[in-house]
């Protein structure tokens, strides 16, 4: 920094150094290659505490990073939108006294603004685009209105305007500085200006007696013109007569001209008409070519137009290659420029070297390309202007490229045959019955070969034999029915038969998880294509031999290919271009599948280019996060912050996947045969709207089983109601098992994905088909009450909200009621991986309510399960032949079923006040010390002998009030740590955690909810550093704080008033955070108040846990009483009668009479305890339309708690703060604070989103 003064002295004051030269031009120094961890984020110097002057150190506020105060203060003059040079955080303009008091202080003068540096050329600053002329009135096609927003990719929703006015839209030449008139139709992408063959020929345009001078109207559709009275910008036309101007008769060719030669003089190519009949034809074909590209930009003159589409002989193809041209989709630049240069080379190679101003096209052309900006695509009339000459001829090598870029090379190959038959022109559609080869060439205009398929971006549309792709979005296919029975379909079908199924969705695939709203419409298509091929080769009552046949088998595995073909992508690329996703979908209805699918291969073996078992730095949890909330995904968007990371790809981590002691490798024992031969008496009919709701609701962003489905793929299917029906049909055929075994060990195989648990090794879960799953989430709410009763009265986890509460308070009330009834926690060792499946299958058959479910579950757990586990590269297949996968909606149920017998065997053997309780795999066994050993190992034996389940016995543990240790406790597992009753441990190691809730001494339970807030305080510190406020806020509101209210329900308020207090202070801090207010202070008391209240008074609903605590314990133990009613009548009306009584009762139970009398003093009165025994959560005024009243009664109580509160806090607030909170309330009050940022209308940026907060 030689051009820098010299810094000043300790102590020294001094000017801050003026913007030296180099700042201002390309010398500018380059840091230093290790500048200090210590060193000024602007100039990259050391910082010392004791400089003065410019070299003194000033705290960027916020962030408090700091710097040099001369560096700021170039800063602060120079530079709008400040934000800091190390962390990006923004500056605060309150910080603007102090800082200029420190410069004041320091003897710094911040220096003058730097001069401002134009980078753009004078004559691009002097080029103005001019307004449209006023003599001429260029019309197009009607201007487009979206009537019903809610079905935009529908024809129907779509309305045509009067307007047809043309854009004005003139292009500059940077050479010279000078504008082109054109006009462009934004619906058809046809240009006009002056030089269009319809302003040829024009006289003086004539004056009207009324409205003076007339105006040139040109309507480019009708092909005709006419003079019009016309005013205003733009244009429009006044109700004034309109003379027509006659066109100029059709060009005729002179036959004394060859018509092979370019014109060099006169424009006759844009007039060129047809060749009389008894001409013979020139070897080369620019004589059609060229004249179809002219009428393809609409710039052939409309007679001569008119005469080829009327010939006799070239009429038919005519037509149908200007209409492929004319509907022509966009294209990547750089393959135009690919195939022109291709066809040049080609070219030159045969000897013919194109002229001076042909071979110049290639390069002139790649210029422009590489001007536009990346992922750009251009029409067809972008390219035609550039390569036509001037004189409107346009060389062999650019026709070429032209008709293989927008009607691929296929179509041009059958154009170029259909003009060289006489009278017999072919479809210009024309296609191989065979799908053909991707690396197939052909040729077009010259004589040369075209390129490869690489020339080719977008591809011609379907033939007639396939399935026509949808107009914008209609599903439903053209001639269908008669299409299945198509040659084309047929060889289509047939070439998937090389590719078996099952190793097919072995490899890995990167498939792009939510389509791009573009290609939705073709995407609905293919897939109502696939399952209504499926519906219609199977047949409502399909046999064995029907779904062993071919053609069954070939419908499934084009629905399992279906992704992999049409959404693959390379590992490292997250999208791929527009133009060569459209293509794919063209070459689907193509029935090109065979060479698709071997793409979707080839780039199977490429990997990502992170780890994805690596750990995530906390900068790409953030980033996951941000982009889940922003999918709507809050829940997920917290579990990315706070989830254990994938176990990592080592041999370790496959060695415990493959343990045959979690994952058997072999089945106990066969299955026997008349299981296997079951069939009940009547299959399972699936709820169709609960499968469209489950499909609807499905989450966003979840990862995809083997076949690559998401929930956004098959979310387009609920757009149609045909294809909603259609899929409805497939999965019922799903549902009654009726799909060849192929396909079913195809539907069968699954993801394997290993996660790190909390506590230390790997638990592997299974991510299966998307169809296997809606349709097994469907099954299990249709039979969840069956499958409850069948479970009864053991299980908890079922057919009901409060379960795991209602355990909880049973553990809690039987254990206070009796110090010395021990309760012994059982651990199952890999309880769902190893379950046998022998009983889950034969519960469900010898249970009648449920056998319509058997043949369903028998498809998947009467073979071999096969996952596929993959570490980087490599992909290991892994067998399982019992147990369930953890993933699986209904193996919750199965589960339940298999292990239900070895309860119900133990039941048998209990004593009078001996209880058995079980959450799926967590069971509970209350007993006196006498007994609880003993009954411990006859649960061993039933688990062990009904479903094949083993107990671990160092993971057991047991534990009672009185420290009375249990008969046998030593011998269970010597060395564990299984007595936790024990009075020599300290008091706060004496308890057990059944569900997540402690059961023990006051310092147990004190002791975990100090360990869950430390929990809690990682996920609320991530928040803050998302940068993306609305996210933060989100977060905050609907997962940070409501995590308290498991603890607030399952444990007494007096037992968690230090955790509610702390975690309400926890609470406030980060929202204080993220509105960057002063985090040494903190917010205001008041502030936290009106943080607290809810929505429609005007906070930020915020719940205070200290406040709410009486009001979540009482309404759990409303929710609760019903679920133990059921399974325990006489346990139920016994609390009831102790609850409605004077009398003492355990201590669990006083803090509940006392939560009820805390309700009764804010002004709520709950219901008597024998009313909630019967009675839903009655309705209320301000509920929210089509609310569930079963989901509980804390609504109401924590309503009544929300308004005591805001009656207090008004008596604390000066008029002008209660106005302004009242004038933030509402029973509609901050929706905004409530939107999910799913779509650009919803989102806020961060300095927005902090604005709407008002709390202070």
């Amino acid at each position: 920094m030689a051009d820098s003064p010299p810094p000043c002295p300790t102590g020294e004051t001094g000017p801050a150094p003026t913007t030296p030269p180099w700042l201002l031009g390309a010398q500018a120094p380059s840091p230093p290659d290790r500048p200090s961890a210590d060193a000024c984020p602007v100039c990259l110097c050391d910082m010392s505490p004791e400089a003065g002057g410019p070299e003194s150190l000033f705290d960027w506020p916020r962030c408090h990073h700091q710097l040099h105060l001369g560096c700021l203060a170039h800063l602060v003059t120079n530079v709008s939108g400040l934000h800091c040079p190390a962390c990006r955080a923004a500056w605060d303009p309150q910080a603007i006294p102090a800082f200029l008091a420190e410069c004041q202080r320091q003897g710094v003068t911040p220096p003058p603004p730097a001069p401002e540096h134009d980078t753009t050329s004078a004559e691009h600053r002097a080029a103005t685009a001019p307004p449209p002329p006023q003599h001429v009135l260029p019309l197009c096609c009607p201007r487009l209105m979206l009537a019903r927003p809610d079905r935009a990719s529908h024809d129907s929703a779509w309305e045509e305007l009067p307007d047809r006015n043309m854009e004005w839209a003139p292009t500059l030449n940077r050479a010279t500085g000078s504008w082109t008139a054109e006009w462009l139709c934004m619906r058809c992408n046809s240009s006009f200006d002056e030089s269009h063959p319809l302003c040829q020929g024009i006289s003086h345009p004539p004056v009207c007696p009324i409205h003076g001078q007339r105006t040139l109207a040109v309507d480019l559709r009708e092909g005709s013109r006419g003079w019009a009275c016309c005013r205003g910008r733009p244009l429009q036309v006044l109700p004034c007569e309109t003379a027509r101007i006659p066109l100029p008769p059709p060009a005729v060719p002179d036959q004394t001209v060859n018509l092979a030669a370019p014109p060099q003089a006169l424009e006759v190519w844009f007039h060129q008409g047809p060749p009389p009949l008894d001409t013979s034809l020139p070897p080369t074909h620019s004589w059609f070519f060229v004249p179809l590209l002219h009428a393809a930009a609409r710039r052939l003159e409309p007679g001569a137009e008119r005469s080829w589409a009327t010939s006799e002989r070239f009429g038919r193809v005519w037509h149908q290659a200007l209409h492929r041209l004319q509907h022509a989709g966009p294209v990547q630049p750089d393959s135009l420029v690919r195939a022109l240069d291709a066809l040049q080379q080609c070219a030159t190679a045969d000897g013919r070297a194109p002229p001076p101003a042909e071979a110049n096209l290639s390069q002139s052309l790649a210029q422009e390309a590489a001007r536009l900006p990346s992922s750009t695509v251009v029409h067809f009339v972008w390219a035609w202007q550039r390569l036509t000459l001037p004189g409107g001829y346009i060389p062999a090598s650019a026709q070429e490229a032209l008709l293989q870029c927008f009607l691929g090379a296929e179509a041009a190959s059958s154009l170029l045959r259909g003009i060289e038959a006489p009278f017999a022109p072919a479809p210009v559609a024309a296609g191989p019955d065979q799908p053909r080869d991707s690396s197939s060439d052909s040729s077009s205009s010259s004589s040369s070969s075209s390129s490869s398929r690489d020339a080719q971006e977008v591809a011609p549309a379907p033939p007639s034999s396939l399935p026509q792709p949808p107009a914008p979005t209609p599903a439903h296919p053209t001639a269908f029915s008669d299409a299945l029975h198509g040659a084309r379909l047929q060889a289509a079908l047939a070439s998937l038969d090389p590719f078996p199924a099952e190793a097919v969705l072995e490899l890995p695939c990167h498939i792009i998880r939510t389509p791009p709203p573009f290609c939705k419409g073709q995407l609905r298509q293919a897939l109502h294509c696939s399952l209504r091929l499926i519906r219609e080769v199977t047949g409502p009552a399909p046999t064995p031999d029907t779904l062993a046949s071919d053609t069954v088998q070939r419908a499934w595995k084009l629905w399992l290919f279906l992704p992999r073909m049409l959404l693959f992508r390379p590992g490292q690329c997250p999208k791929i271009p527009k133009a060569q996703l459209l293509d794919r979908f063209t070459s689907f209805f193509r029935g090109e599948w065979a060479p698709l699918l071997r793409d979707a291969q080839r780039l199977a073996s490429v990997s990502a280019s992170r780890d994805p078992h690596a750990d995530p730095t906390p900068q790409q949890r953030a980033d996951r996060a941000v982009q889940l909330a922003h999918l709507g995904e809050l829940s997920a968007a917290r579990q990315a912050l706070t989830a254990e990371p994938l176990a990592p790809a080592t041999d370790a981590t496959l060695q415990h996947l493959i343990d045959p002691a979690r994952r058997p490798p072999e089945p106990y024992q066969p299955l026997p045969p008349d299981l296997l031969q079951f069939q009940p008496e009547s299959p399972a009919v699936l709820d169709r709207s609960a499968l469209l709701a489950n499909l609807r609701r499905a989450r966003k962003a979840a990862a995809p089983g083997p076949s690559g489905y998401t929930a956004e793929m098959l979310r387009v299917l609920l757009d149609d109601a045909e294809c909603s029906a259609c899929f409805a049909d497939v999965c019922s055929l799903l549902a009654s098992a009726h799909l060849p075994e192929p396909v079913a060990a195809a539907v069968a195989l699954g993801r394997l994905v290993a996660i790190r648990k909390p506590s230390g090794g790997t638990r592997g879960l299974v991510i299966g088909d998307l169809l296997r799953r809606l349709v097994a989430r469907t099954l299990a709410q249709q039979f969840s009450e069956p499958i409850a009763l069948a479970c009864s009265p053991h299980q908890y986890a079922l057919s009901t909200r409060a379960g795991a509460e209602a355990l909880i308070h049973s553990l809690q009330a039987r254990s206070e009621a009796d110090p010395q009834l021990t309760v012994v926690s059982v651990d199952v060792s890999a309880a769902y991986d190893t379950v046998s499946r022998q009983s889950m299958l034969e519960a469900l058959r010898d249970t009648p309510s449920l056998s319509p479910l058997f043949p369903f579950a028998r498809l998947w757990y009467a073979r071999e399960s096969a996952y596929v586990w993959t570490a980087g590269p490599q992909s290991h297949r892994i067998a399982q032949a019992e147990g369930g996968e953890q993933g699986d909606p209904l193996m919750p149920a199965m589960f339940s079923l298999g292990f239900g017998p070895a309860l119900r065997d133990l039941q048998a053997d209990l004593r009078p006040g001996e209880h058995a309780l079980a959450y799926l795999d967590d069971a509970y066994i209350l007993a006196s010390p006498a007994r609880a050993i003993e009954l411990y190992h006859r649960q061993e034996h039933y688990a062990f002998a009904r479903a094949h389940l083993r107990l671990n016995p160092s993971k057991t543990r047991l534990w009672n009030a009185a420290g009375v240790a249990p008969a046998g406790v030593l011998e269970l597992a010597p060395g564990g740590e299984v007595w936790v009753g024990n009075p020599a441990l300290p008091a706060a190691q004496r308890g057990i955690v059944a569900l997540g809730a402690p059961i023990g001494t006051p310092e147990f339970v004190a002791a975990h909810l100090c360990a869950l807030l430390a929990r809690h305080a990682g996920f609320l510190n991530a928040l803050p550093g998302l940068q993306d406020t609305q996210v933060a806020w989100l977060l905050l509101s609907h997962c940070a704080a409501p995590r308290a209210q498991y603890v607030l329900r399952t444990l007494p308020p007096p037992l968690t008033r230090a955790f509610a207090a702390r975690h309400d202070a926890m609470v406030s801090s980060c929202l204080d955070t993220i509105l960057s207010a002063d985090a040494a202070v903190g917010l205001p008391d008041l502030a936290v108040a009106r943080a607290q209240l809810p929505l429609r008074h005007g906070g930020l609903g915020l719940r205070s846990a200290a406040r709410h605590a009486p009001a979540a314990y009482w309404a759990s133990w409303a929710d609760a009483i019903r679920p133990v009613l059921h399974r325990d009548r006489d346990f139920a009306t016994t609390l009831v009668a102790a609850l409605q009584s004077g009398e003492s009762v355990p201590a669990s139970l006083e803090s509940l009479r006392d939560a009820r009398a805390s309700l009764a003093a804010v002004g709520y009165e709950p219901p008597a305890w024998p009313q909630l025994l019967d009675a839903d959560p009655p309705a209320s005024a301000e509920d929210e339309p089509q609310l569930d009243l079963t989901r509980g009664w804390q609504r109401l109580a924590a309503r009544a708690v929300d308004d005591f509160c805001h009656r207090a806090l008004l008596r604390e607030l000066d008029p002008s703060s209660i106005a302004l909170l009242e004038s933030q309330a509402g029973p509609f009050a901050a929706r905004v604070l409530t939107a999910r940022p799913t779509s650009p209308e919803l989102t806020l940026d961060s300095p927005s989103s902090g604005c709407l907060f008002s709390v202070a």
